[in-house]
This record gives structure tokens, C-alpha cells and sequence, in this order.
């Protein structure tokens, strides 16, 4: 504001030793400037959000959407069960309810990450009850999505898109959390919903 307030001061200083035509060219550009600063401003889209649980596999950070998880609990003791799919690594039990627990980095095709304990997310589901195992839960956060390419090593179509902090990448700044992989949930389970993975859940 004060650097426009300036600007205008030089400007009718200038005009006071021009002749009547010259002022009126300097004033129409300058009107021109602000028209187009104002569009420029006004075109830019907003920025798209959504809201995130973040969470880690080893180094790598992953975006589960808020809508899709109902509670995050410390990793419980799960009794094993035979599954033909190693990422299914147990049941609990929960308010009378059976929950089947997936390791999300099995699920998504990567190696184990060695890590014991962790957070499970239980998912906002009726049946069958399912919950991921990760080795820790972040934070929740409002991300947007940028372009790149997944976590190498993925193999699963549940990945689908890379995402930012609304900070970074407005303003670059180093508060919020750093690219996460966004996870598409019912993709994730879509290959362990059938009846011999979801038994008895």
C-alpha cells in the first residue's frame, strides 16, 4: 500500500512537467498495471485440500484419508490366523467385534519394515472390521497434491498420487510434513475382501 502510495507521488510529480497527452499515457498504464495485477490474482485456482492421517512405513510417510479412519490405537496383541496373504497378520477383538489387522507395508507390497509395536488405524467400516498396522502415526494434516512419482517398490495400485503440506507448498515451510504417498483404501482392501481373507471378521 505504501509502495502504491509512493509510486503515485512519483508518478504526479513526473506529470507536472509533461505535457497533457504524455500524463494521460502515464496514468492509462498505469490503471493497466492494476487490471492486470488484479486479474492475474484473481485467476489463480485455490489450492485443493485434503485432510490426511500421516503416517510411516520405515522412511517413508503415507496418506490415509481422515474419512476413512475411525480411531488410531496403539498396536494391540493379535492372535495369527493362516491367510494366504502374509500382510494379514492377525484379529483383535473391539466392542465385541472381530478385526482383521493388515500390515499396510505387505499390503502395498513392499518388504517388512522390521519395526515391532506401532499404531493401528482402524478403518470407518461396517463388515468386515479392518485395521493397518503402521509403525507410527504423525499427525492429521491438510495436504495437496503434487506431481511425481509413487514410493518405489510399490506394488499396488492403492497408491494414487503424491502430496504435499498446504505450507510447503505454499510457503516452503518446514513445520508441516514432507511429501506423503496418498492411499486409496477400499483399492488397498479390494484384494483382501473375499471370504477365506475376511473370515469370521
Amino acid at each position: 500500500m505504501a509502495f502504491a502510495h509512493r509510486r503515485r507521488i512519483k508518478l504526479i510529480g513526473r506529470a507536472a512537467a509533461l505535457s497533457a497527452e504524455e500524463r494521460l499515457r502515464l496514468i492509462l498504464e498505469e490503471r493497466t498495471e492494476r487490471l492486470a495485477a488484479r486479474a492475474g490474482h484473481e485467476s489463480t485456482p485455490p489450492v485443493e485440500r485434503e485432510r490426511v492421517v500421516v503416517c510411516t512405513l520405515g522412511r517413508e510417510q503415507f496418506g490415509i484419508p481422515v474419512a476413512a479412519v475411525a480411531l488410531v490405537l496403539p498396536f494391540p496383541a493379535c492372535v495369527p490366523v493362516a491367510a494366504s496373504h502374509p500382510a494379514l497378520i492377525g484379529h483383535f477383538g473391539r466392542a465385541g467385534h472381530l478385526v482383521s489387522v493388515l500390515d499396510l507395508a505387505l499390503a502395498l507390497g513392499l518388504p517388512p519394515t522390521g519395526s515391532e509395536g506401532g499404531h493401528c488405524l482402524l478403518l470407518r467400516r461396517d463388515r468386515p472390521h479392518v485395521a493397518l498396522r503402521v509403525d507410527r502415526v504423525q499427525d492429521v494434516a491438510s495436504v495437496a497434491r503434487i506431481a511425481g512419482e509413487g514410493v518405489a517398490g510399490v506394488r499396488s495400485n492403492a497408491v494414487v498420487g503424491l502430496a504435499q503440506g498446504l505450507a510447503q507448498v505454499e510457503a516452503g515451510s518446514p513445520d508441516e510434513p514432507g511429501t506423503v504417498s496418498l492411499i486409496d483404501v477400499e483399492r488397498l482392501l479390494a484384494a483382501f475382501l473375499t471370504p477365506s481373507s475376511a473370515h469370521g471378521a
